[in-house]
């Protein structure tokens, strides 16, 4: 008898001092609801609901994320982080609204020396944390779009065009209300005849505040022959624009172009004779320089002033550097067929750009 209860003591001394064996009577006392109450736990209700509210805001902003990848595909990094976010989702939320879920963390907390009965506290932390990473990942994809601009600005200036596009697009996806975007690929639209895209983008560009986009719309209505248009949102950039030299020589000499194209040669006159004083004051490799000199010269040549005529025209023959293709095509349809065979084209192809991005 003596035996059987000194067995018996040695059994029950086994089982608290070995950890499975606790570990084990614990996992049987969750199961069978027979851990008591802790002070503690009528709290838990406030912690599992707002661990459901943090998996909501980062599944959101998960998707969020996961958004501009869907066309272009993910990179290794992107990828794994996808995953592990997916991953940490599913295990915070099993474990807040699930039973499985509960015992689970319940027994991985255990494993962890911490009391089983803060578990509803553990998983909200866990799901906060969840939710700081993912809301900094998502705060991040504008500095990601401004890579893939630089590496569509790399692929465009070596004639990739299509690479181009695809990071531009990337890099729009990422921040959609990004101006420069908008006027890149405006530009590499423009530069692809697709003027109705263009001026979609450069409208937005507007939208978002930047000022290099009146002159850039300016002149798409002019290669769309909607010279009123082009007239109209000039003058308005020449208002905005006082404080930038290279944007005023631009500006004032497509809006020159724009009032002759309409036959109004005497309020042409001003704005070319302001865009030729502009370009003395800027480097002689600015895209543009001597147009105004051309267009002036069929001014003059409307107003009858035949030494003026002659004197631009001699200017534009010298220095005439068309910005576009449709300011060359401009000379070709004025008949200036020796100015083109002397232009520097170099513009057209670089596509220059005044800065004010």
């Amino acid at each position: 008898m003596e035996k059987a209860e000194s067995e018996i003591q040695s059994s029950n001394s086994n089982k608290l001092t070995n950890p499975k064996s606790k570990i084990k009577n614990q996992k049987l006392e969750i199961l069978d609801g027979s851990i008591k109450d802790h002070f503690f736990d009528r709290f838990d209700w406030i912690w599992n609901t707002l661990t459901v509210t943090c998996l909501v805001f980062t599944t959101g902003c998960v998707i969020a994320i996961l958004q501009p990848f869907v066309i272009g595909g993910l990179t290794v990094a992107e990828a794994s982080a996808m995953i592990a976010q997916g991953a940490g989702i599913t295990f915070v939320s099993k474990g807040a609204l699930t039973k499985d879920g509960k015992v689970g963390v319940q027994n991985l907390l255990m494993k962890l020396g911490i009391a089983s009965r803060w578990y509803s506290e553990v998983t909200f932390v866990a799901s906060v944390l969840l939710l700081l990473l993912t809301a900094g990942l998502h705060a991040s994809l504008p500095k990601l779009g401004e890579v893939y601009l630089q590496q569509g600005q790399d692929y465009r200036e070596r004639g990739l065009l299509g690479e181009a596009r695809r990071k531009y697009e990337k890099a729009l996806e990422l921040n959609p209300r990004k101006a420069a975007t908008h006027i890149a690929l405006g530009e590499l639209d423009e530069s692809l005849k697709d003027l109705e895209s263009a001026e979609s983008h450069y409208k937005q560009a507007i939208v978002e505040g930047n000022r290099l986009a009146f002159d850039r719309l300016g002149r798409t209505y002019l290669a769309r022959e909607k010279p009123t248009e082009a007239e109209t949102i000039l003058r308005l950039g020449i208002r905005w624009t006082q404080d930038n030299a290279e944007l005023q020589f631009s500006l004032n000499r497509n809006l020159g172009r724009a009032l002759l194209e309409q036959k109004k040669y005497a309020e042409a006159q001003p704005f070319l004779n302001a865009a030729i004083a502009r370009q003395q004051e800027l480097p002689t490799a600015i895209a543009g320089r001597g147009m105004a000199n051309c267009f002036l010269s069929q001014v003059s040549q409307s107003q009858g002033n035949q030494t003026r005529v002659l004197q631009q025209l001699n200017i534009c023959r010298q220095i005439a550097r068309p910005e576009t293709v449709d300011e060359y095509q401009w000379l070709i349809n004025a008949g200036l067929h020796d100015v083109t065979e002397k232009a520097d084209t170099t513009a057209i192809v670089n596509s220059d750009t005044p800065v004010d991005r």
